[in-house]
């Protein structure tokens, strides 16, 4: 049993004397041998830490005031080896204060522990009970309607796959024919442009011997002029 954390009391046989209501324990006998305090068994009572200041001893110069400090000094560190050694015999946690750190578990319902102890009773829909429960005729039934749902399911993939094939080879298709308008479209753009060029150059060799002709005739003429002019002087 340990004692409170203020360890001071009056004995009821000798209200002289300062005592601990409670048996003592070896961090009492500790707390009284560190500050000193005078210390004995007292039957069955308690444990005896002090007498008060001018009775039994009449002989101490300590004052009321000094009394009362090592009586202060005694609780707190009383205080701090009870919090200490609730730790370590208990084997719990405390808090800053002292306090245990309790974790606080709550107890399952009736429902609750009839339905954690038997598995079948959560599954109240037959079409979601646990395959430990069924019949053989109805695991082979459950079992061939899965292989069924499956084989849908296979069949609607395969179906989807061939129409994505077609759907690329469509497209595809598409884009071949898609090129080769492209490439028809840019060959006759190059064969006008060829045509066009050839017209120009035409045009303008004709033009070029046109001018040429034109450039012959005058020289011609101004030739025959000169030579007529030359024949009237010397005539």
């Amino acid at each position: 049993m340990k004692a409170s954390k203020n360890i001071f009391g009056t004995c009821r046989s000798n209200p002289d004397t300062i005592w601990d209501a409670r048996r003592p324990s070896p961090a009492l006998r500790r707390a009284a041998y560190d500050y000193d305090l005078p210390a004995a068994h007292y039957g069955d009572f308690g444990y005896r830490i002090c007498t008060r200041p001018g009775r039994e001893q009449s002989a101490s110069s300590a004052s009321a005031s000094q009394f009362n400090l090592s009586r202060g000094r005694v609780n707190s560190k009383w205080g701090q080896i009870e919090s200490r050694a609730a730790r370590n015999e208990m084997r719990t946690l405390v808090n800053e204060e002292g306090l245990p750190i309790i974790d606080i578990v709550e107890p399952l319902s009736a429902s609750e522990q009839t339905s954690a102890s038997d598995p079948s009773q959560l599954f109240d829909d037959p079409d979601v009970l646990p395959l430990w429960t069924l019949s053989p005729a109805e695991k082979a039934r459950r079992r061939a309607e899965r292989e069924r749902i499956l084989d849908l399911f296979e069949e609607e993939e395969r179906i989807q796959q061939e129409r994505d094939e077609v759907a690329e080879r469509e497209r595809w298709l598409t884009d071949l024919e898609r090129r080769k308008e492209a490439a028809k479209a840019e060959m006759e753009a190059l064969k006008k442009a060829r045509e066009m060029q050839k017209k120009m150059g035409k045009a303008l060799l004709r033009n070029m011997s046109e001018a040429k002709e034109r450039e012959e005739k005058e020289r011609s003429l101004m030739e025959q002029e000169e030579e007529k002019a030359r024949e009237r002087k010397t005539g």
